[in-house]
């Protein structure tokens, strides 16, 4: 006779595992810079919480399962369908997806080890059926792949990429490496500002401010020059522009004069594009 409860315990336990696993390589990639610390940040603006508190939390809430399971504690079958079952409702919003049959998998473990008898004799060999070896092992792997490859719920309609000040100040400064760029002998792009939500682009004129007549000739210029900027990054495809313009980032240019003193600016939005 089976021991649903080992079964259940090694479920479990070897999800902790790969748990322990994944703190692992993502706290590496945090504290070593790694092009996986940026894509993880792409994907979800602030992570800060995800790696120091939602990711271990859950790694030891795994294990601790899987050990109460092993223990054959009073209260797991309790504990564990109040977890899992508050974890299957949170993936029903705002529709079900693969991680809602995840959960389904794992109340079904619980649920086989509350109705079947245990053997308690440890010299009993558990013999796993194919489809146990396959949910059992290979079930937890998905899921935790799709938690890290989709911080949650996929949705068809996604919402734009939330930019960070995190995310946009490593934007800024990598481009302020090829800073400043004289534009021609009147302007100069300056330098980049990373923002919450978008960046700053700052230019500076080459002569100072003087009068009306000095201020109302460059807000021309920069009225003039905005109108083809905002179709530039409207339609280009660059891959750069494209990231920013799929994350609705909102890009705010500009202008002093060569003592730093404000003129203008203007906003480019890209929900605004046609």
């Amino acid at each position: 006779m089976k021991d649903y409860w080992t079964q259940a315990y090694k479920e479990f336990f070897y999800l902790g595992l790969f748990g322990v696993f994944l703190d692992i390589v993502v706290f590496t990639a945090w504290i070593t810079d790694s092009e996986l610390k940026r894509t993880i940040i792409s994907e979800t603006g602030d992570v800060s919480i995800f790696i120091w508190l939602v990711l271990p939390i859950s790694t030891i809430v795994w294990l601790t399962l899987g050990l109460a399971f092993k223990k054959r504690k009073v209260w797991t079958i309790k504990f564990g369908y109040t977890l899992i079952g508050i974890l299957l409702l949170s993936s029903l919003y705002p529709f079900p997806s693969f991680i809602t049959l995840i959960y389904l998998y794992f109340l079904w473990v619980i649920r086989r080890a509350q109705t079947r008898p245990t053997v308690l004799d440890p010299s009993v060999k558990v013999n796993k059926s194919v489809l146990s070896k396959i949910l059992g092992k290979v079930g937890f792997v998905l899921l935790a792949l799709v938690i890290l490859l989709f911080i949650g719920s996929y949705s068809p309609e996604s919402e734009p990429l939330k930019l960070s000040q995190t995310l946009t100040s490593q934007i800024a400064d990598e481009s302020n490496k090829s800073l400043p760029l004289v534009l021609d002998s009147d302007l100069t792009f300056v330098s980049i500002v990373g923002i919450e939500g978008g960046l700053i682009y700052e230019f500076k004129f080459s002569t100072k401010q003087e009068d009306e007549l000095y201020l109302g000739e460059k807000k021309e210029r920069i009225a003039s020059d905005s109108i083809e900027i905002k179709n530039t990054f409207c339609s280009s495809n660059s891959p750069d522009i494209e990231f920013l313009r799929d994350a609705e980032a909102l890009l705010t240019f500009r202008y002093y004069d060569i003592v730093d003193n404000y003129i203008d600016e203007y906003v480019i939005d890209f929900s605004q594009c046609e």
